[in-house]
């Protein structure tokens, strides 16, 4: 992973699939994502940022507005599970 893609419609598939195995496993007690962090490139990878995300609305918003405000990075994925917990 690489903070250029923070956010793009491959970041949204792969978060709401996380969110997903979360919340279907039953008795699930620990659950650790641990993504590899590789440098950015000059490459326009991660431009994919317009997708309907509207069936997860709140990761959306969360993505897109990382994305308006230039906030690119993966630890930041960390934010909206603590949120979504309270």
């Amino acid at each position: 992973m690489k903070n250029q893609y923070f956010g793009d419609r491959n970041d949204f598939f792969k978060y709401d699939l996380v969110l997903s195995l979360i919340e279907k496993i039953e008795n699930l007690k620990c659950f650790t994502f641990i993504p590899m962090l590789t440098k950015d490139d000059c490459s326009s990878d991660g431009a994919l940022t317009k997708y309907d995300g509207s069936r997860r609305k709140e990761l959306d918003d969360f993505l897109k507005d990382c994305i308006k405000k230039s906030d690119r990075k993966v630890k930041i994925f960390a934010h909206l599970c603590q949120n979504m917990n309270k």
